[in-house]
């Protein structure tokens, strides 16, 4: 029987799925994450999940993208567009770019929030890029996407794939050595880390009993900077847009307890990455005020493809930025280690999730409040923190050092 990345490995990115030629594959979730199980009674033991798997697997195979790395700062020209978009709306604008250029022939996929869920999809028409704007602060279902990218491939398309960089790199080594005449554009995104579903589930069951579907995670209605707002559907059709102070599903992602186990140490989060543009949030720098109302790209380019495409959209402004400005906010570019998870042990979590909210609440979003309401029994967990942050702040410094010194 072949062997899967473990629950503390494994990113989800679903490319043993993928490769199965008998669909021996299935995901679910555990603890909150989609992770494969394989179905012993399909399995054929060909061990392709195995040999693909990007944690896993024997074959090292070097699928970075090769060639000079530059970070711009860009928006877009079209108001409308930009103020819709995450942050500058370079994304809305390349797919846009692509669309006249090949036409029929061009396919985009992205990730879209379906229902409760968030889940990959592949769009043929430039009126539906509008499903794929704004940020996914949840881990994307790619179900059987590489196979269907791959078809389009063969046949002569071009493919623009954005995903966050475990999936470009999945879909990258799933493509390793196939033959097809089409082409294909990647976009990775700055990643966080992924939340477990657990935190949604949570908010649910103590707070928004009668959701029906989410609208978005983060808009611009206060301005940029103050993005973060969980805006939902109730049953009765009523739409509510909780602030990021709020929302506990917000307050819980951004205190970072119940990542997925990979994202404390992803080895993906560097500089050298497998896609063609990375894209984020432009923090930092010298902003206007209606650039922090409106939102500024963060786009790294790394090779000249992606830098000639770059100079190529008419409809974005863009300028050339040093690395000093953009790495210092945005950690994430170049370091995947996070020291955070040593602050609540995996063990202890997983009895937290079985607490009653009251508990939950306090300890995930962090919010014991432990002089305010006297509460000195949690101000040993308070020091500890304050500690393991201090120890994380001073190992991203160092590296952030190390790497502006090697540029």
């Amino acid at each position: 029987m072949p062997k899967l990345a473990t629950l503390k490995t494994c990113t989800g990115c679903m490319l043993c799925m993928n490769v199965c030629p008998n669909n021996a594959i299935q995901i679910k979730q555990v603890d909150g994450f989609l992770n494969p199980q394989i179905d012993k009674e399909r399995c054929i033991e060909c061990k392709l999940c195995e040999h693909y798997c990007p944690v896993i697997g024997k074959s090292k195979i070097n699928l970075i993208s090769g060639g000079e790395r530059t970070p711009y700062s860009v928006k877009s020209k079209n108001t409308a567009r930009r103020i819709r978009s995450a942050s500058g709306g370079f994304f809305m604008e390349l797919a846009i770019h692509f669309f006249e250029k090949y036409k029929e022939k061009c396919y985009v996929v992205g990730a879209v929030i379906d229902g409760l869920e968030v889940r990959h999809i592949i769009i043929n028409n430039k009126e539906d890029l509008l499903t794929l704007q704004g940020t996914k602060y949840m881990q994307s279902n790619v179900g059987f996407i590489y196979n269907s990218v791959y078809k389009l491939l063969k046949e002569g398309a071009f493919v623009l794939f954005s995903g966050l960089s475990c999936q470009i790199y999945a879909l990258k080594k799933y493509l390793y050595n196939k033959k097809f005449i089409g082409d294909i554009i990647f976009c990775d995104l700055i990643c966080n880390g992924v939340p477990s579903n657990r935190l949604l589930e949570i908010d649910i069951k103590n707070n928004i009993k009668d959701i029906k579907r989410i609208v978005s995670f983060r808009d611009k209605v206060d301005d940029w900077e103050h993005c973060l707002a969980f805006t939902y559907v109730y049953k009765d059709n009523n739409i509510v847009r909780l602030r990021g102070e709020v929302s506990f599903f917000l307050r819980a992602f951004r205190v970072n307890y119940a990542l997925r186990n990979c994202c404390y140490n992803c080895s993906y989060c560097k500089m050298e990455r497998a896609a063609d543009f990375t894209i984020g949030d432009f923090w930092g720098g010298d902003l206007s005020d209606e650039d922090k109302k409106n939102g500024v790209s963060l786009i790294i380019c790394h090779n000249k493809k992606a830098q000639n495409i770059l100079f190529n959209i008419s409809t974005i402004e863009y300028k050339k930025i040093d690395w000093n400005e953009c790495l210092p906010n945005n950690p994430r570019i170049y370091c995947g280690r996070r020291f955070i998870q040593w602050i609540i042990p995996r063990k202890i979590l997983k009895i937290i999730w079985k607490c009653n909210y009251k508990v939950q609440e306090q300890v995930l979003t962090d919010s014991l409040g432990v002089i305010s309401k006297k509460r000195f029994y949690w101000i040993g967990l308070k020091i500890w923190r304050i500690v393991i942050l201090k120890i994380e702040q001073i190992y991203r410094k160092a590296k952030l050092l190390s790497i502006l010194k090697s540029m």
